[in-house]
């Protein structure tokens, strides 16, 4: 008898358990929105009774009128008579009032062909013919480098596919191009920004603040992860086999210095806790599940915590803002960490409230961002970061090779380094690709000096 009620304990605990996975969403895990089932509950969030669209004393935007200078034509016109008489007009003194309207339109889009005409000539003394070759920065293939840039920009940056992209340029250009031609014209561009990439790679390895985060992408029918590794200006995106320690010490290099911020998988573990900073927006997640599933006791820390998780936003909120001096910022984030402490000491240690206990032994990695500057409580900046990946990853199914997971590291990792910089993508790949051809340096992925 005292057989079958340990398997009926044991049926119990496993009912649970499975009950818990079908009920845990985007609220109480890591999970993307995108995955919650259909009738999922939002976060309540109370109403603020203001309409929709900009608020009273909202500046808004407009577009802003190109300088005279930079006009390509300039069209003056002028009233034959007076709208309300009909009678002949008169200039007054100061001259005549001016308004200016701009209209912006895109010339037609037609394609430039140039033909090489390689001439071949004989040379009697060798008996063997002599065929000029192509200037210097011409592509032996056919397309030029702004047509080869802009094929990139398209899949890497806008995540169209091989075929659309072919559409695109037939309907819009008139430029006929093979689907395989938008591989091959991948892989040449691929191959011009290996350099620059490799020099952002190094200087990610120098600063002080990283972060870092993974996510699962598809070479082929292989499971592999996509990682970044993300900086205040430069971020650099690896593809590799596995989701392991390994990897991420291989990325940042033997002899990284700085702080490291993670969610709170076991790989980040090779990191002195004291130069860590765990994600609290994972926390907050965490504190949610304790009160949807954990025991009575659970569900009163897991609700204590999540009003102190969310001070701890508010303060660090108005803090970076400059809503809030720091110095009175430290005094109240020292109330919310004596209080967070009190009620992780007081779990029970039943259920979700063993969460307690794992963050109890990594504290200090808690509160790294409360004594240095620049770091933020999160790791949103590399989730961020990584969505552009993901959604890429679902609408192509990854990539079927290494040439293509190449393409897919170096144009990632260039097309986030220049948004952050405020730099455009299009000139960058063609410049990048034009120095390939040439054999001049590239341009550099690194942020540019404005002083």
């Amino acid at each position: 008898m005292s057989e079958l009620e340990g398997q009926l304990r044991a049926a119990l605990q496993r009912i649970s358990e499975l009950e818990q996975q079908l009920r845990l969403n985007s609220r109480n895990s890591s999970k993307p929105p995108s995955s919650d089932p259909p009738g999922t509950q939002r976060k309540a969030t109370k109403p603020t009774g203001r309409s929709h669209g900009g608020q009273p004393g909202h500046k808004g935007t407009r577009k802003e009128l190109v300088p005279v200078e930079a006009v390509d034509h300039v069209i003056e016109l002028k009233p034959d008579a007076c709208m309300h008489c009909q009678g002949p007009l008169k200039q007054r003194r100061g001259g005549p009032q001016l308004e200016r309207h701009q209209q912006v339109e895109l010339p037609p889009l037609t394609a430039e062909v140039t033909e090489y005409q390689l001439t071949s000539q004989y040379c009697a003394a060798c008996d063997a013919w002599t065929t000029a070759g192509l200037p210097t920065g011409v592509p032996p293939h056919g397309f030029g480098v702004r047509l080869t840039a802009l094929v990139a920009l398209l899949t890497g940056r806008y995540r169209l596919s091989k075929r659309a992209v072919k559409a695109l340029l037939r309907d819009v250009t008139g430029v006929e191009l093979a689907v395989g031609s938008v591989c091959n014209l991948e892989r040449r561009v691929s191959a011009a920004l290996e350099a620059p990439v490799e020099e952002a790679l190094q200087f990610v390895r120098r600063q002080g603040v990283v972060h870092q985060d993974e996510t699962s992408w598809r070479e082929g029918r292989r499971l592999t992860w996509l990682w970044v590794t993300l900086t205040a200006l430069v971020t650099v995106f690896h593809i590799r086999k596995r989701r392991a320690t390994e990897v991420s010490k291989s990325i940042l290099g033997p002899d990284f210095g700085g702080y490291l911020v993670s969610d709170r998988h076991n790989l980040y573990f090779w990191r002195d806790i004291r130069l860590r900073q765990l994600c609290w927006s994972h926390i907050l997640r965490d504190f949610e599940r304790m009160v949807e599933f954990g025991a009575p006791p659970d569900k009163r820390t897991g609700r204590a915590l999540l009003r102190q998780g969310t001070r701890l936003f508010r303060l660090w909120r108005r803090m970076r803002d400059g809503l809030m001096q720091r110095s009175r910022y430290l005094r109240s984030m020292k109330d919310v960490r004596r209080k967070i402490r009190h009620h992780l000491l007081r779990a029970n240690g039943r259920g979700r409230a063993s969460l307690a206990k794992r963050l109890l032994k990594i504290e200090p990695a808690l509160w790294t961002f409360l004594h240095v500057d620049g770091l933020e409580p999160t790791n949103n900046p590399a989730e961020r970061a990584v969505r552009h990946a993901v959604i890429w990853r679902k609408t192509s199914f990854g990539t079927f090779g290494p040439r293509g997971t190449l393409f897919v590291e170096r144009i990632l990792t260039t097309v986030a380094s220049l948004q952050q910089q405020g730099r455009g993508v299009l000139d960058f790949l063609v410049e990048a690709y034009a120095s390939y051809l040439h054999g001049t340096p590239p341009p550099s992925l690194l942020p540019v000096s404005r002083a």
